[in-house]
């Protein structure tokens, strides 16, 4: 028997370098931004000033609806003869958005840095740390932190953070104020980041937003600013610049993910060893992180499925959760809930209690707008036959049922599947009745949600067309779905660095027997581990690129 492992390296030797010069020379003008509306309120033609470049300050006014889908409408400012970027690199600018008289973005209007493989294609691959500015002016939990980019040339455009929830800019948010923004690339994965205005200075960086960088967003790209009022006419606003510099990789510059060792096996008179501990990226000391060890019983059949939740946006494809850290996890009755409503309609649910999802404050009510969920378990098949499903889920969906992937759709629709063409009616041939393995995942990255599963069975609530609305009666009932669970029979946990026997606040240890299987957390993400002797307990090392879920806290 063997500990199962999960390794990935990380080069932790890169130091902040100098700053390197860069002035904007040349102006961008994506998709529709061309014919957004020639002055601003401000009385500022649509364009980009260089006159204070000396300065190092630019500003852009641009309508142009989005940095987004599979092309852009909005403009940019590079340096048309800076070499391009390779490797590690750190970021930041202070933006401040909006002049007297300009009506000022709405909801998706967006500012900030970009690394652009192409500053002149509109469908070039790129990242950026986006302001979204969402207005109106005094709100402070209305503005909002974005990591968003596009992975390939043409390929869409998506905003998934992780991990964690959306990040908010807070403090004051009319016309003008001031917010620094850093954006960073290291060892294969893009962050971003914010810090209040303080007296003309950053104040203290926020939690990195992060996500895994594509082959395109992690080979050469050229820096610039970015602008655009999500509106072509009769608006468009302006975004000052100043202070930009770009330097090496500088973990000084927001609270990054940590390096996670992690290493538990079976010492000595048969207790629980190993080291845990977390190191930021980019370097330093080793920090404590908080870990547990629950000590799993024999299999157990159990009603429902087995529901988690995770905190962070729609990724627009399928994931792992294995590679995440659950904001809640429990037992799901079935698959129908309808967060779009404070009060969902008679036969959904809000959110399931397991997933112990906190209110968004950026929604207008208590709905989470950016999660995701893993749902599994066993359906059962009451006769042999062709079934269909369809789902009712705004963003993505993924359904698989007997190791057969049916649905993997990142196409929006409502809870009844009938908005936006509709979501995808397929099909699935059993040949018994039975029990059979499936996992149900969805993703939510703003705008409303959802998470509804229907089938065909023996009612008359199946559409017959995509574009039709399923009704409650089509909901695969409660009674058709069982999970196995595993209770916890003893728990060690703390959050201190450890290297040897496994020791809790109280000197609480643990005496197992080989092969016993544990439930091994550390810093929220668990695995489930069987315990084998020394020497076989080895390194299990980062589980991804991101370092799930450690952060170091820095203060001012």
């Amino acid at each position: 028997m063997t500990v199962r492992r999960w390794v990935l390296a990380l080069a932790l030797a890169m130091l902040p370098g100098a700053a390197q010069a860069q002035t904007f020379n040349q102006l961008y003008e994506y998709g529709n931004a061309k014919t957004a509306n020639a002055t601003s309120g401000a009385g500022i033609a649509r364009g980009a000033d260089f006159s204070q470049s000396a300065s190092g300050i630019y500003t852009i006014t641009a309508g142009g609806t989005d940095f987004w889908d599979k092309a852009d409408h909005g403009s940019a400012i590079f340096d048309n003869t800076a070499t391009p970027v390779t490797g590690n690199f750190s970021a930041i600018a202070k933006v401040a958005i909006g002049l007297p008289g300009e009506t000022l973005p709405g909801e998706w209007g967006r500012s900030g840095i970009m690394a652009r493989v192409s500053p002149a294609q509109a469908n070039s691959a790129y990242f950026a740390a986006a302001q979204k500015f969402n207005g109106p002016a005094g709100d402070p939990n209305r503005r909002q932190l974005h990591m968003q980019g596009r992975e390939v040339r043409g390929g869409d455009t998506s905003s998934v953070s992780t991990p964690g929830p959306t990040s908010l800019v807070t403090g004051e948010t009319g016309a003008g104020a001031p917010v620094w923004l850093g954006l960073h690339r290291y060892e294969g994965s893009v962050y971003a980041t914010w810090a209040p205005d303080v007296n003309g200075a950053p104040g203290a960086w926020s939690r990195a937003e992060g996500r895994g960088g594509s082959t395109a967003q992690n080979g050469p790209v050229q820096l610039g600013l970015f602008h655009q009022n999500h509106n072509v006419n009769p608006q468009t606003s302006t975004a000052t610049f100043s202070n930009f510099k770009a330097t090496d990789f500088s973990n000084a510059l927001g609270q990054f993910p940590l390096s996670i060792t992690r290493q538990i096996g079976l010492g000595a008179g048969s207790k629980v060893i190993g080291k845990i501990n977390g190191v930021e990226l980019g370097g330093g000391a080793a920090v404590g992180v908080p870990w547990k060890v629950e000590v799993l019983g024999a299999p157990q059949i159990a009603p429902g499925l087995w529901g988690k939740s995770f905190l962070r946006g729609n990724p627009g494809t399928n994931f792992d959760p294995n590679t995440l850290s659950p904001q809640g996890e429990g037992v799901l009755d079935q698959i129908a809930w309808w967060g779009n409503d404070a009060n969902p309609p008679e036969g959904y649910e809000k959110y399931p209690a397991a997933f112990n999802l906190p209110a968004d404050t950026n929604a207008n009510t208590d709905n989470q707008e950016n999660y995701s969920a893993d749902v599994s378990g066993q359906i059962f098949i009451p006769e042999p036959g062709t079934y269909k499903f369809k789902d009712g889920v705004d963003d993505y969906t993924f359904l698989s049922i007997d190791g057969q992937a049916l649905i993997d759709d990142n196409n929006w629709t409502s809870p009844n599947g009938k908005e936006n063409g509709g979501s995808p009616i397929v099909s699935k041939e059993f040949t018994k009745s039975g029990w059979y393995d499936i996992t149900f995942r969805m993703a939510e990255g703003g705008g409303g949600d959802s998470g509804v599963l229907y089938w065909d069975y023996k009612n008359a609530g199946f559409p017959a067309n995509n574009g039709d609305a399923a009704t409650t009666e089509a909901i695969v009932p409660a009674q058709y779905f069982r999970h196995i669970s595993r209770p916890t029979i003893d728990t060690l946990a703390g959050d201190t660095i450890q290297d040897g026997v496994l020791t809790d606040a109280s000197g609480k240890t643990l005496t197992l027997a080989p092969g016993t299987l544990v439930r091994f957390s550390v810093n929220g993400t668990p695995e489930v581990v069987e315990l084998v002797p020394e020497p076989a307990s080895l390194s299990l090392g980062l589980l991804s690129a991101l370092g799930l879920l450690g952060f170091a806290r820095r203060r001012r």
